[in-house]
């Protein structure tokens, strides 16, 4: 094993931690767990930069299953498999396409079949503390999620131009 691989086997590890920590806190800080969770989706997309897509996959699995392993609430790893996990990579690959409006697609397409996965078949745990007026139906959430989510996708780009300035050249 080369130098350069030690370093991107040694990075991920420390990278894994921080993830397990950011999962873990969101585990047990109602309120702020989604944050935790974007948090962890940063962390992951620093992998992908450092190490490559494929071994960013593999981190998502192994912080996937150590969750499991050691996250109390195993509730809270869902949002992070169905999504925070994963997006990275489906980020990476969406960014590939040339045209602004298929890296869209791509991306909305995800967000809109892991939000429908969720409240079709896991309602209780991805909306279950939603408090919605009466009058008021839970597809009204829909727009304010893809507002979310444009959010997210555009904070983690400026994440990742800040990595790549000062942090990226330093490693490797």
């Amino acid at each position: 094993m080369g130098n350069k691989s030690v370093k991107k086997l040694a990075l991920s590890g420390v990278y894994l931690a921080l993830t397990l920590v950011f999962i873990m806190a969101g585990s047990f800080m109602p309120g702020i767990e989604m944050t935790l969770l974007a948090a962890a989706t940063a962390v992951g997309t620093f992998v992908i930069i450092e190490t490559g897509v494929k071994n960013g996959i593999l981190f998502f699995a192994a912080a996937s299953i150590l969750g499991f392993i050691i996250v109390p609430n195993k509730l809270a790893m869902i949002p992070y498999i169905m999504f925070f996990g994963l997006y990275p990579a489906v980020k990476y690959f969406a960014e590939k396409l040339e045209k602004a409006a298929a890296q869209l697609t791509v991306k909305f397409a995800y967000f809109i079949t892991v939000l429908l996965i969720a409240y079709f078949m896991l309602f209780d745990v991805f909306f279950g503390s939603l408090d919605l007026p009466e009058w008021m139906p839970v597809f009204a959430v829909i727009p304010a999620a893809l507002i979310l989510f444009v959010i997210l996708d555009a904070a983690l780009t400026a994440i990742i131009n800040i990595y790549f300035k000062r942090v990226h050249s330093k490693f490797m």
